[in-house]
């Protein structure tokens, strides 16, 4: 069966942890390629006082976590991650972001895009 590239916009503005709707839902329409692994883009701005544990659950499962050690400055970097195959299921999908740290810290994410397959 053929198969293209297709992807859904989550948000182009930026979302704010503690301040924003969590979680971020998307619907991916019944076609995607359930044997695809799916690609996950955005932008993300950081500051913490003390060590942060950044993490993104899709559906409930961790798809990328990172741990940031202090920092006196904003930081702002895009970055991607490679989706396991079957995380992403067709309908309605949810994506939260959420953070921890002993200290004062502030996170955004913006330009989320994600990247799937479908079957035509």
């Amino acid at each position: 069966m053929p198969r293209v590239a297709d992807y859904s916009i989550l948000t182009d503005q930026w979302w704010t942890e503690g301040f924003s709707p969590n979680p971020i839902e998307f619907t991916i329409p019944n076609n995607i390629s359930k044997d695809s692994r799916s690609i996950l883009g955005f932008m993300l701005g950081r500051w913490n006082d003390d060590e942060m544990t950044l993490r993104i659950r899709l559906n409930s499962i961790t798809v990328w976590e990172r741990k940031f050690s202090s920092n006196d400055s904003a930081s702002y970097a895009y970055w991607q991650e490679v989706i396991p195959k079957g995380l992403a299921v067709p309908g309605t999908n949810r994506l939260t972001i959420d953070s921890n740290s002993d200290d004062f810290r502030w996170t955004a994410v913006s330009d989320v895009v994600f990247w799937w397959q479908a079957d035509i």
